[in-house]
């Protein structure tokens, strides 16, 4: 097989920490040959760090196109999420295949934008959906395919995101605000959409939403809280301060090594003193719901519900599927799967669950994209789907505002009525 030539389109964390790691761990299969990033510390950190020629690292992804053309195989999209749109839609016109990240845009009308130019020039769109890469999932894909319980009528599926991880990239940091972004039943949820979608083979009906923002918000502020962690009166007793989640913890891998590039003690406390991460979790300007209840009709008569909440104490998600023969339910984080065929006793399976990058679904899509590029394998998701997800999740956030019903056709329909 032959090696796939990456360009990487973004070098923050997950264009660094991600992508840019996994291709240099496995070097027999991947080589980057260049890298777009204007921020010049972190570009020239990509550099050392994955021994990428420094005449092919670019401030901007359009001098590395102009100068270089088609000069790889695959181009990795990870920039900021409202700069994902142009560098897709360039990328696939110059013929590369592409791993865009999610969400593919902020706004429904621009993923039109993308479909269009990624269908146009026949490439390879894979969209890090990343739970259809784990053994986790995969195995519980293969129990319901396999018709152990008979045909799924109702699926529960929670996200629990974690109380610091929400106060971290939620309230504190890029995904905060609905303008910048989009909202967090998108940027963090589409996750979830996906991966419902995958697991009952059918598409979503209709959904009806409620979502607010409960807790992070001035009405919860202690009154002898201050509007920065470092000189709060209770960093020592709140479960959200800056001073616990990035510095006490003595961690500087994630979520620390986000907010700086300088890991020293001094580093960590000047990006509190004077970034975004260091402000209280009472006093930010975040507006994207914290938690979210959804109703959901697929097409076949099965029903669901999916919630989206911050608190919790664990990162993981929860899935139950019920069947007309039994139900399966599932926990991510513990690689634990209850098979419960009705009748029969409760069988447990323990799926190893590896301690990497989402439970081993980047590792998982990476290899997967090695292989497709190889012709070894055909895309576990086509861009349609990955679509579909999106839409979803838009249509969750028209329902939640509007309280009404939202059907999926025709909330698509606006936009591909009009725009294709």
């Amino acid at each position: 097989m032959n090696k796939v030539k990456l360009v990487i389109v973004g070098a923050g964390s997950r264009g660094y920490y991600t992508f840019g790691r996994i291709a240099s761990e496995n070097s027999e299969k991947f080589e980057i040959v260049a890298v777009a990033e204007p921020d010049d510390e972190k570009r020239k950190r990509f550099v050392t760090s994955y021994k990428v020629d420094p005449s092919n690292a670019f401030s901007d992804w359009r001098e590395l196109l102009d100068r270089m053309g088609k000069a790889a195989d695959v181009a990795i999209i990870a920039t900021p999420d409202y700069e994902h749109v142009e560098p897709a839609v360039a990328f696939a016109e110059a013929g590369y295949n592409l791993v865009l990240e999610k969400p593919i845009a902020p706004r429904p009308d621009d993923l039109v934008r993308v479909h269009k130019a990624v269908k146009k020039s026949g490439v390879v769109t894979l969209v890090p959906h990343v739970l259809r890469y784990t053994p986790f999932y995969r195995k519980v894909k293969e129990i319901v395919d396999s018709g152990a319980v008979g045909e799924i009528k109702g699926i529960d599926h929670r996200e629990q995101v974690g109380f610091f991880h929400f106060a971290h990239s939620f309230v504190r940091g890029n995904w905060r605000r609905e303008d910048e972004t989009a909202p967090s039943i998108l940027t963090k949820s589409c996750h979830d959409m996906d991966i419902m979608l995958w697991l009952l083979s059918s598409n979503i009906k209709k959904v009806s939403a409620f979502g607010d923002i409960l807790f992070f918000n001035e009405d919860h502020k202690p009154p002898q809280a201050t509007d920065r962690c470092l000189d709060c009166p209770l960093k020592e007793d709140c479960p959200y301060s800056a001073v616990k989640i990035y510095l006490l913890s003595g961690n500087t891998g994630w979520p620390t090594n986000t907010i700086t590039t300088d890991l020293s003690r001094e580093g960590i406390l000047k990006a509190l003193r004077e970034g975004p991460y260091g402000r209280c979790v009472f006093k930010c300007d975040n507006d994207v719901c914290d938690y979210y209840a959804v109703a959901i009709e697929f097409e076949g008569g099965v029903m669901g519900t999916f919630t989206l909440t911050a608190f919790s104490n664990e990162i993981t998600r929860h899935t139950t599927l019920f069947g007309t023969h039994g139900e399966v339910t599932g926990d991510l984080l513990r690689g634990r799967i209850e098979l419960k065929v009705y009748g029969k006793e409760t069988e447990l399976i323990e799926v190893e669950t590896p301690n990497s990058g989402h439970l081993g679904g980047d590792e998982g899509l990476m290899e997967h994209m090695y292989r497709v590029i190889n012709g070894l394998e055909k895309p576990l998701t086509t861009i349609e789907e990955s679509l579909e997800s999106h839409y979803v999740a838009f249509a969750v956030e028209e329902s939640r505002k509007t309280h009404r019903f939202v059907e999926i056709e025709d909330y698509k329909g606006r936009f591909y009525n009009e725009r294709s």
